[in-house]
């Protein structure tokens, strides 16, 4: 269990009363033609100001209290303002000058009051009572192990517009802290070698696929997992070859997107659309109730998206996204989750629509089978919204164990957390572990 220490600024919080004015502000980030940082790439969108709200307290006579989206008590100094106001917003403040109420403008009170602008993203909240591991106590080999039906089929795609075959023949083999493996297959028949440099960030990966099109030449991958669409895109310098595919969810179809150039000249392109293939696995209701449109896509994987605005008055809204990629390989699974929601507002005094960040999150899980086991690690990314959530669960580690060893049977019943109670402390504890194994397998 993990054990917190006083904090002054919460001790604070859970203090304040008499509440003499509430106010949300923006902290604006960069526009879109001025967004320099990857995670303001990923996050504008639209031409719109994209910003992280700030909430400011007046209370008990002059003290202050004023934090943003980035400090790890915002929500709780909301949660705790919003219960305060409820409470004491028909009272009458006996001020110098003139009697009046709490000071809180129109804008102010809506997300204040809203319960879906401010509830705690499902995706993490079950882990807020779990122990978490500071490193990962799994080899990354089961990570790339799941993805392998992903890998082969961007080979197989690739060479495909060149007229050649290719067949997965004896998986990945390899261990490197760099990422550097090597794939065997059948080219046209004939048993190669593939090696492969991937790195991860947050929810994509670039990965260096080598002897694709011939002896050191290799194929450049970039896979990114957006709120909307899963992104492929793959180029060759040396062929001046560049393809483009995507998998974009919407309005409930999928549609399947894919640009070929050569020589910066378009030589193919072709759009599929599909119906939901309703191929929902059971692992996505680990954490949550599914709520996704689900698809299966042509490597056999299932992804899921779910978009939704709901109005809370003629300027305001709250848009929920989220993407779900879910794949196994053999005995390892992968399970690669992200939501944001945002705040939209528009004012008379504003000509375009300005978007505050309450949650975005990047979930991941890799699972393995082992002795009639599954385990299940789960890791957070961080990607610099919401303090929270930075403070808690971003780059830990969190774990459990199913005594299921069928992927499409785990869920959250039969999975049990991993705690140092267990004298699980570093890589190799957890394998195998005595206590884990009779908790979750009996004597």
């Amino acid at each position: 269990m993990k054990v917190n220490s006083m904090d002054e600024e919460r001790i604070s919080i859970s203090k304040i009363k008499n509440i003499v004015s509430i106010g949300f502000s923006d902290l604006a980030l960069a526009r879109i033609e001025n967004a320099g940082t990857e995670f303001n790439d990923r996050l504008v969108d639209d031409g719109n100001t994209l910003v992280k709200p700030m909430l400011t307290v007046c209370y008990d006579g002059t003290n202050i209290i004023c934090l943003s989206s980035d400090d790890k008590n915002f929500n709780y100094l909301v949660q705790k303002t919003r219960e305060v106001y409820l409470k004491e917003k028909d009272k009458i403040i006996e001020g110098s000058i003139l009697k009046r109420k709490i000071l809180i403008d129109d804008n102010s009170k809506r997300i204040l009051l809203s319960d879906t602008a401010l509830q705690t993203n499902n995706l993490y909240k079950k882990y807020s009572n779990m122990e978490f591991f500071n490193e990962s106590l799994i080899s990354g080999d089961h990570e790339l192990k799941a993805l392998l039906p992903l890998i082969e089929y961007i080979i197989k795609s690739n060479l495909r517009n060149i007229d050649c075959s290719f067949n997965l023949e004896d998986g990945i083999h390899g261990y490197s802290p760099l990422g550097n493996y090597t794939l065997y297959g059948k080219k046209n028949g004939i048993y190669i070698s593939i090696p492969i440099k991937i790195e991860r960030l947050n929810n994509s990966y670039n990965i260096s696929i080598g002897n694709v099109f011939g002896e050191l030449k290799p194929l450049n991958v970039h896979i990114n997992f957006n709120k909307t669409s899963l992104d492929i895109i793959s180029n060759s310098e040396e062929f001046n070859y560049f393809t483009f595919e995507n998998f974009e969810y919407n309005n409930g179809f999928l549609v399947n997107n894919k640009d070929i150039y050569v020589n910066k000249k378009s030589v193919y392109t072709n759009s599929i659309i599909s119906k939901d293939g309703n191929s929902q696995p059971s692992i996505s209701k680990l954490d949550k109730e599914d709520i996704l449109d689900w698809f299966r896509l042509p490597w056999g994987a299932s992804i899921g998206f779910k978009i939704e605005t709901k109005p809370i008055d003629d300027l305001s809204s709250i848009t929920y996204r989220e993407i779900e990629y879910v794949d196994t390989y053999k005995d390892d699974l992968i399970d690669i989750n992200s939501a944001e929601k945002r705040f939209k507002r528009k004012t008379k005094e504003l000509k375009t629509v300005r978007d505050l960040i309450f949650d975005d999150v990047d979930k991941r899980i890799v699972a393995f089978k082992d002795s009639g086991l599954v385990y299940l690690e789960t890791t957070f990314g961080e990607n610099n919204v919401g303090g929270e959530y930075n403070e808690n669960y971003a780059n830990k580690y969190f774990y459990q164990v199913s005594s299921s060893d069928v992927f499409n049977l785990i869920n959250k019943d039969n999975t049990y957390p991993v705690m140092r109670d267990y004298d699980v402390f570093e890589p190799g504890d957890l394998k195998g572990n005595y206590k884990i194994r009779k908790k979750v397998m009996g004597n």
